[in-house]
């Protein structure tokens, strides 16, 4: 079996056989979905692009290409990006509402029980509470208000006055403007 045909059978049998296959090589089809579903199980678990191209074997920038060009893959993507979300959200709530052990600590050691086991506490998180909060409900969001101002001066106020100011050093007619039709103070202020 030549180079070439033992290439093409690893690609088929061996999804992630990227060294094997080579560089610039393509994928068959078979081997492509393959890797596909590698790549989106690995996803689905951790919602990390990087792990799941690890996991698959393949190159970020494969990945890129097939989120870009393949829309079957790209849909399969954006259905796992949403349950690795809906993972992560279950995490946070089930770890608000049951809190999570952690090993009780006197004078910078862990207190153990009469049999030498590590005595536990549940500690929960006001903060994990906070941000689940802010998530589902917009009245729990930080509210932000933009005023643009200048020392204390609006914008508005601001072009005002500039505008005044212009008009008074240039003055109000027509004859203090140079001869060029426009009647407009703005227009000189170089």
């Amino acid at each position: 079996m030549s180079n070439k045909q033992k290439s093409s059978e690893m690609d088929k049998c061996t999804p992630h056989a990227r060294n094997a296959r080579g560089r610039g090589n393509h994928m068959t089809a078979q081997a492509r979905k393959a890797v596909q579903t590698l790549f989106l199980e690995m996803f689905r678990k951790t919602g990390i692009i990087t792990d799941s191209c690890q996991y698959a074997n393949i190159a970020r920038n494969t990945f890129y290409g097939w989120l870009e060009h393949d829309e079957t893959f790209s849909l399969q993507y954006h259905q796992a990006e949403q349950e690795a979300s809906d993972m992560l959200e279950h995490l946070i709530l089930t770890r608000v509402l049951n809190g999570a052990k952690k090993p009780v600590v006197s004078m910078g050691k862990i207190v153990r029980d009469d049999d030498g086991k590590p005595l536990m506490e549940i500690v929960y998180s006001d903060q994990l509470l906070m941000f689940l909060a802010k998530a589902r409900n917009p009245k729990f969001r930080e509210k932000t208000h933009v005023d643009v101002t200048s020392n204390g001066e609006s914008l508005q106020a601001r072009h005002k006055s500039i505008a005044e100011l212009l008009e008074e050093r240039l003055g109000n007619t027509d004859s203090n403007l140079p001869d060029t039709g426009a009647s407009d103070p703005r227009h000189y202020c170089e």
